[in-house]
């Protein structure tokens, strides 16, 4: 997170998957709440915008990302580019390893993909 004053941050995040022969790419900046609680964990939650990319959107299996019916009409490009929306939230722990447990949730037109990530927080 960037933050902006006490209260706000900007949440950069880029997430991949494959599917069949399918690179699936999310990149989000989010805007965040940030609630610290001094000695205590702390808390996010934010939304923003997410940029999706899948690379050879062709060259799947059957049963995979190019038969989903909702970018059926353009799995005969190799690139599929769509704007969507996400939203995240998370709880951060204090101490030395400053562990943290974040969730999120992405929707691009008819896709939707959700996801939960546990991680060591570097700096402060």
């Amino acid at each position: 997170m960037l933050p902006i004053g006490n209260l706000l941050a900007i949440a950069p995040n880029i997430d991949y998957t494959k599917i069949g022969g399918s690179g699936l790419w999310w990149g989000n900046a989010d805007l965040a709440l940030r609630f610290n609680q001094g000695r205590g964990p702390s808390f996010w939650v934010g939304a923003g915008p997410t940029y999706y990319y899948v690379t050879n959107a062709s060259e799947s299996s059957e049963s995979g990302y190019a038969r989903s019916v909702v970018f059926a009409a353009a799995s005969s490009d190799p690139t599929i580019r769509e704007w969507g929306w996400d939203i995240n939230g998370g709880i951060a722990f204090a101490g030395s390893l400053r562990p943290y447990i974040t969730a999120r949730y992405n929707k691009i037109k008819e896709y939707k993909a959700g996801g939960v990530a546990i991680g060591l927080r570097l700096g402060r």
